[in-house]
């Protein structure tokens, strides 16, 4: 979990306005913050009308080229699934817009649940289960939007990467050697990603992308509820399948446990869930196009890039150097994942 973020007083007459803008009706307390975000800002707003867990979104992911418009898309996907009957937790709109302009700041704004978010030590088989019969639900339901979207991979070039290590190096920041280090390996995830892209664009649904536990709070009935939705596009299925197996079975805490990651494939495939593409294949894209990914925001974000904020440059270097020891992690246990991936 991430530290408890302060506020300023701008942001609390922002969250203000914006509660008046919705219908809320002015703020009973003081905003709480909220623990949990590694990118963004979050805090809780009681008001007459309920609470609700507002979001700030990070100027920095916003430098990104067309960034705006593909929150503002995945948003509606996480409402779309809502609308169907599953248990995601949609941004609330305001004139047909989930994403608001309050002062220069962009801010989504959710129902507060009421629950528990469990980190992968603290899942049961139970959960495991409940998970993988979800994810089969989520990817039978065929959820649409209106206008079509075209999958997207960040691939980065070989230049691109051998850039960010010579600024990482050049600005001593402290990861600089462990990302020096993992170069041919992150050079090799890209290649073979670039490889099967035509591959995982036969089969393609909408859904969340980045379903790790840390975005599932289970509310006080014990039932699933899908938040952090602004990573949710155009996706294959069995790469969404293999990443939340991988997240569910201890990936994150780098300690994968090969019963939980067998459970939730073999309860997926119950569910009615498919294998549509080699699992090997679907790992190496999601390892590439997820975490990868990742690390790019972060080192970017670390030297000055996409934030001039030093507490942000500080946070996002923190960020990386723990990115970068899953990556190692990966590198060091591809046999073992590969093992496992049989099994799917």
């Amino acid at each position: 979990m991430q530290a408890i973020q302060r506020y300023s007083s701008s942001t609390q007459e922002n969250i203000k306005n914006l509660c008046m803008h919705f219908g809320f009706g002015p703020l009973e307390t003081d905003l709480i913050p909220l623990s949990g975000g590694y990118l963004h800002k979050i805090w809780q707003a009681q008001t007459a009308e309920g609470s609700y867990a507002i979001k700030e979104i990070t100027s920095a992911i916003l430098q990104k080229p067309g960034m705006l418009e593909r929150l503002r898309i995945a948003e509606k996907i996480g409402i779309a699934y809502e609308s169907h009957g599953l248990p995601a937790v949609g941004a609330l709109s305001l004139n047909g817009d989930p994403l608001i302009l309050m002062n220069g700041r962009y801010y989504t704004i959710y129902p507060f649940i009421e629950g528990k978010l469990r980190d992968e030590p603290n899942l049961s088989l139970k959960h495991i289960l409940i998970m993988g019969e979800l994810l089969a639900k989520m990817h039978r339901a065929g959820v649409k939007l209106e206008a079509p979207i075209k999958p997207h991979y960040d691939i980065f070039s070989e230049t691109y990467w051998q850039h960010l290590v010579s600024e990482s190096k050049h600005a001593k920041l402290p990861f600089a050697p462990k990302l020096e280090s993992l170069l041919p390996f992150i050079l090799r995830c890209n290649e073979s990603h670039e490889a099967h892209v035509e591959e995982l664009n036969e089969d393609l649904i909408l859904s969340h992308r980045d379903l790790h536990p840390e975005n599932v709070i289970w509310n006080t009935a014990g039932i699933p509820q899908i938040i952090d939705w602004e990573y949710a596009w155009a996706v294959n299925p069995t790469q969404e399948l293999i990443s939340i197996a991988l997240g569910w079975s201890g990936y994150i805490t780098r300690s994968i446990r090969p019963k939980r990651f067998r459970l939730l494939i073999d309860a997926y495939k119950a569910a009615g869930g498919r294998v549509t593409i080699n699992p090997v294949k679907a790992f190496q894209s999601f390892f590439a196009n997820n975490i990868l990914s990742w690390a790019e925001i972060n080192i970017t974000r670390a030297l000055g890039l996409t934030t001039a904020n030093l507490e942000e440059q500080t946070h996002a270097a923190k960020l990386t150097e723990t990115i970068l020891l899953d990556l190692a992690f990966v590198r060091d246990e591809i046999p073992s994942i590969k093992s496992l991936l049989n099994h799917v």
